[in-house]
């Protein structure tokens, strides 16, 4: 059995395709920065994606033949209260991912979502 790693399982994305997998006969291990979920029908390792390290240590402990990466900052108002923390675990850890899985021969595919907000200003912006 293939076993699938999906960054980000805690959220509506992560979540929905941890579970659509898991129909599909794969071995799911989630992984999410915090996670209060209980009664899941897979493992999920609680990882703190501000951590350079945590990437390859992750791949190490879960051994996957793919990983679905969907972790996110997501929250706008946690990005602009840590916008360093956002700018991290938004754009820099999904490029050590990246290298990491590339490293181990592991297929990766990375999702997020963006949106279009309307600001305070008058004008709109992408988050």
């Amino acid at each position: 059995m293939k076993r699938l790693l999906v960054t980000g399982a805690s959220g509506l994305l992560g979540l929905n395709l941890s579970l659509l997998a898991q129909s599909a006969e794969m071995e799911i291990v989630g992984a999410a920065n915090k996670t209060d979920l209980r009664n899941l029908p897979f493992k999920i390792i609680q990882k703190d994606f501000s951590d350079p390290v945590s990437a390859a240590e992750l791949l190490e402990e879960v051994q996957p033949d793919a990983v679905i990466h969907c972790a996110a900052m997501a929250n706008v108002d946690a990005c602009e209260r840590e916008p360093q923390k956002a700018l991290f675990v938004n754009g820099i850890f999904p490029g050590i991912l990246a290298a990491e899985t590339a490293e181990r021969g592991i297929r990766l595919l990375h999702l997020n979502r963006c949106g279009l907000r309307r600001s305070g200003t008058g004008g709109s912006r992408l988050q």
